[in-house]
């Protein structure tokens, strides 16, 4: 699980990618793309090449300023794969050929981001339903983003998104196969990794960090998830 997006380009056909909890089928000339902070797993035969673009959501500001007719930000939300003809990558793949020989020159490789990006998304229509989840989507991650280190209940998201907690949990269940407090436990726990992991702070200044009581509750959350210690966690993955 990353903190940026991904987008994947398969030039052949042959295995499956799981992205959150739907599982795709790697087809020839698809485009596969993963939002930040969803799971996903590649298993792909050797004989299957591809290209992958990554970017954060810094990037898609950027983009976005050179394409107002496409919701960048709406269309990252939730994972999905679009399914190109051949002309369709044929039309693509200077582009990617130029991206892949890594240019130098910001404005230029912005440019030929999004051209790319907007080739293959304009192929997908999004109906007013899915629109309509999609925004919601994209406010409960905002949401969370802005209040997970207090820990908020599912009423106080509920709430927010003006809607019962049943039906909160059933659109989060839809999108993502977790309830609003997992997924809020996730991005707790995604963050203090990114910690442990990177800095040098003791456990006692991480569980202030996020708002915890004290570094025992941190350890008790912690190792509830992930089945080791902030501590073991530390060693084992920089080890």
């Amino acid at each position: 699980m990353h903190d940026y997006h991904e987008v994947f380009f398969f030039f052949k056909q042959g295995g499956k990618h799981l992205m959150g909890v739907d599982e795709y089928e790697i087809n020839q000339y698809s485009v596969h793309f993963l939002p930040a902070h969803f799971v996903h797993r590649l298993i792909r035969k050797e004989h299957v090449t591809g290209f992958t673009i990554g970017c954060s959501t810094l990037f898609l500001d950027q983009i976005q300023g050179f394409e107002t007719t496409i919701d960048y930000h709406l269309f990252f939300t939730i994972p999905r794969v679009i399914d190109l003809s051949k002309e369709e990558f044929d039309s693509i793949t200077y582009y990617i050929e130029e991206i892949e020989q890594q240019v130098q020159e910001d404005g230029y490789f912005l440019n030929l981001v999004s051209l790319v990006f907007q080739k293959v998304i304009s192929t997908y229509k999004l109906d007013m339903d899915e629109k309509a989840n999609l925004s919601d989507i994209a406010n409960i991650i905002k949401l969370i983003n802005e209040n997970y280190k207090e820990k908020r209940s599912s009423l106080f998201y509920a709430k927010e998104m003006k809607k019962s907690v049943t039906s909160l949990n059933a659109l989060c269940k839809c999108y993502f196969g977790k309830t609003i407090i997992q997924l809020q436990s996730d991005k707790i726990l995604t963050e203090v990794k990114q910690v442990l992991v990177f800095t040098n702070k003791s456990i006692s200044e991480i569980a202030y960090m996020f708002h915890f009581s004290d570094s025992s509750h941190l350890n008790h959350f912690f190792k509830k998830h992930t089945n080791k210690t902030p501590l073991e966690f530390r060693k084992t993955t920089i080890e």
